[in-house]
């Protein structure tokens, strides 16, 4: 049975892909963009957020994380192949 936690989040995943699709998204950018929220979310818990109103602070720390796991530098790529 799943806690609290994951029936709350996955009620919003529900609620993200019906507006994803109501808004005529692609299935295949919904079937990416749900999971990446749920990992935004976990990321976020785990890493203190309590409330709707702390999580803007865990986007950044989220994004590096998700570079960093990937191997890749994205802004060192674009910066040597800019010019």
């Amino acid at each position: 049975m799943a806690n609290v936690n994951e029936r709350s989040r996955l009620g919003g995943c529900d609620r993200n892909a019906t507006w994803l699709a109501e808004q005529n998204y692609a299935a295949r950018n919904i079937f990416i963009r749900v999971p990446l929220l749920v990992r935004f979310g976990v990321f976020a818990q785990l890493a203190g957020a309590k409330v709707l109103g702390g999580i803007p602070a865990h986007v950044e720390p989220f994004v590096d994380a998700r570079l960093k796991r990937d191997g890749q530098d994205y802004s060192e790529n674009a910066a040597s192949s800019c010019c």
